[in-house]
């Protein structure tokens, strides 16, 4: 998608997921996780570097996907969530400062608590997550 001439944007509602219970983003946290991190540090370059005019989206979505990984981590494993809290920084002030409509409020809401800590941020999240 990198390598588009064009792109269309249409307001029907015609995409959906596909969700299946076996998938690493819906897996009990582990290790294998943490693969979810580099993957959005590496969507992030690359589409900096093919496409700066969408850097901020790239940013709400390297932010997105660190804070559902990171909400995902036993509050005991500070380790991998304090790598994860580390790349989620990166991120946030994009996201905070973005006045797109179509940011979702999870990551509206979340930069600006991250901006309170890492405490802060996981508590928000996984209260945010048990009233869905």
């Amino acid at each position: 998608f990198i390598a588009a001439k064009k792109m269309a944007l249409v307001e029907a509602k015609i995409y959906a997921y596909r969700i299946r219970h076996n998938s690493i983003l819906r897996m009990k946290f582990s290790e294998e996780k943490m693969a979810a991190i580099e993957i959005s540090r590496k969507l992030y370059s690359d589409i900096c570097n093919a496409r700066p005019d969408l850097k901020i989206a790239a940013a709400s979505r390297a932010f997105s996907m660190c804070y559902h990984v990171m909400l995902q981590v036993p509050p005991e494993n500070k380790k991998d969530m304090k790598k994860i809290w580390n790349e989620l920084k990166k991120y946030r002030m994009a996201v905070v400062s973005d006045r797109n409509k179509m940011m979702r409020r999870k990551n509206r809401i979340g930069s600006f608590v991250s901006l309170f800590g890492m405490n802060a941020a996981y508590l928000f999240g996984r209260v945010y997550l048990r009233l869905r």
